[in-house]
């Protein structure tokens, strides 16, 4: 009897310990997915995205504009006092372009048609080209994720001592880092990524990596902080600084420094 009654409790329990089991199971691959959907390795970073849904302000505590969706990719400048100014192109109808605003409760649309986000009040549009225009708003910097910001990634991978080329190459894809060629002066081989059309129109670049002829990283070319990582600096002219990450001569440093400087001076 006591046999029968085991396996009879047995019979009644195996089914639910199954549905439990793919009950949690399920849950576990749902919760899996979101996550590797936000963080697909196949999906560039290319820059800054917002990091859950980000109110941006016409002054810092100001009054809300407009609101962005998660992971939208955006335009920032840097960081002041926990701030920023970010915003993004995005399509404009015809009467959007006439008025230069986009009225309150208008749906926002990306460069790639995208739903972005929603306006809440009117908002100027900036510079504008065919049928895109650039808004702008003040945010508190913890609306970016800090993950897509490339001078923390850069940071880290110094920290880390990665300074080979092919240690770099995923980072520098990531946000598509664009090949400049050989310095003829420096005989360096120059990557860099362009400053925001908010801080400057002009060809300017954010950051430059500089690589020797055995593919070693020897300096960084910045313009926004890199204050985690800091071995050898030097200022440079128009904002720009040079932090050295390999041991050279002096005279060296002296000839990248002038050939940087020589470069900005073109620049109008």
């Amino acid at each position: 009897m006591s046999k029968l009654t085991i396996k009879m409790k047995t019979k009644k329990i195996i089914p639910w310990i199954l549905i439990l089991s793919i009950i949690m199971l399920s849950g576990i691959i749902g919760f899996t997915t979101s996550i590797i959907s936000k963080t697909n390795t196949n999906r560039l970073i290319l820059g800054e995205r917002i990091n859950g849904q980000a109110v941006f302000y016409d002054t810092i505590n100001g009054k809300p504009l407009f609101t962005l969706n998660d992971y939208v990719l955006v335009e920032t400048a840097p960081t002041v006092n926990n701030w920023l100014i970010a915003g993004l192109f995005v399509k404009l109808t015809i009467e959007q372009i006439s008025s230069s605003k986009i009225l309150p409760n208008s749906i926002l649309l990306g460069k790639d048609g995208k739903v972005a986000g929603k306006t809440s009040d009117t908002v100027e549009v900036g510079m504008s080209y065919d049928s895109l225009g650039l808004i702008r708003a003040y945010t508190p910097v913890k609306s970016i994720d800090p993950s897509t910001i490339v001078e923390n990634e850069l940071e880290k991978l110094l920290l880390e001592g990665k300074t080979k080329k092919s240690q770099l190459e995923p980072f520098m894809a990531n946000f598509k880092f664009e090949k400049l060629g050989v310095d003829t002066f420096t005989n360096l081989t120059q990557y860099c990524i362009y400053e925001s059309p908010l801080v400057d129109l002009s060809p300017r670049d954010r950051i430059t990596l500089l690589f020797n002829n055995e593919n070693n990283l020897l300096g960084v070319v910045h313009t926004r902080l890199l204050d985690k990582y800091v071995d050898i600096s030097f200022e440079l002219i128009r904002g720009h600084e040079l932090i050295i990450t390999l041991k050279m001569p002096e005279d060296e440093i002296q000839r990248i420094i002038n050939e940087r400087n020589n470069f900005y001076n073109s620049i109008d």
